[in-house]
């Protein structure tokens, strides 16, 4: 399945690989449902709701957008280079469900693996590389981390203690990923 999202990206008529990404988004929300998600999806409300001049591809282009997926991606490689160093284990099983060839499970060599897996697959299915490809520079970083943590419930689901600084970090290492 871990193919279905590049698969029906690259081929809109691929109904196998939709099929796929169907039970995936139903997989998803019962995760969320029941594990949660925290810093990449508290950042994503405030990339969403402050921009000012992005219209993504085949979309309607009356207003900016930036969409709820595409939001969430550009601070998640970062995000897990942040977050590995409290479950490194589960981060490197994350980085092999993605491909990534196993390595040492410390929280350093773990978030790496994560974040290097996730850039292969942002690239892969054409998302943009980070911040600044949606319209973002670093005079945004202070009012992007201030949204972010305002999303109190994301942010305490994080299983490292986030504050402010961490969240401006993960968002300037977000401008440019790749």
């Amino acid at each position: 399945m871990r193919d279905a999202l590049p698969r029906a990206v690259s081929d809109g008529s691929n109904l196998e690989a939709r099929i796929q990404m169907m039970l995936a988004t139903i997989y998803a929300g019962m995760g969320f449902s029941n594990s949660g998600v925290h810093i990449p999806h508290a950042m994503g409300y405030p990339i969403a709701g402050n921009v000012s001049g992005y219209h993504p591809p085949d979309y309607p282009t009356h207003k900016p957008l930036v969409p709820h997926g595409l939001s969430t991606s550009p601070g998640a490689p970062a995000s897990f280079e942040f977050t590995a160093h409290a479950k490194p284990e589960r981060h490197g099983r994350v980085a092999q469900w993605m491909g990534a060839t196993p390595g040492r499970s410390d929280g350093e060599s773990a978030g790496k693996m994560l974040r290097d897996a996730f850039i292969r697959f942002m690239q892969t299915i054409g998302l943009p590389n980070g911040l600044k490809a949606v319209g973002y520079t670093s005079a945004d970083i202070s009012a992007l981390a201030q949204g972010t943590m305002q999303q109190k419930r994301l942010i305490g689901l994080s299983p490292r203690t986030v504050r402010q600084d961490d969240v401006e970090s993960i968002l300037e290492r977000s401008l440019t990923i790749w």
